[in-house]
């Protein structure tokens, strides 16, 4: 297994299990967390799509989205 793809699946795994210390370490700490020009939803201030730096603004994603409750989820 790639190095890429070994580090992708360990993300998965910890997002899977609910481990978002071990997900937000695996992050630059300059990453963009849902940055990009002339977002409508930024604009509309929805707040788990607002533009976030470094593994802090991810977590800030993750605080919003944890109290989300899910009656129905298809793919």
């Amino acid at each position: 297994m790639s190095d890429n793809l070994a580090t992708v699946t360990k993300i998965y795994e910890a997002f899977g299990q609910g481990d978002i210390p071990t997900v937000l370490s695996y992050l630059a700490k300059d990453v963009k967390w849902d940055e990009w020009a002339d977002n409508s939803a930024q604009h509309a201030e929805v707040p788990w799509l607002q533009a976030q730096t470094g593994p802090e603004g991810a977590l800030e994603f993750f605080k919003i989205i944890g109290q989300w409750k899910f009656h129905e989820f298809q793919i």
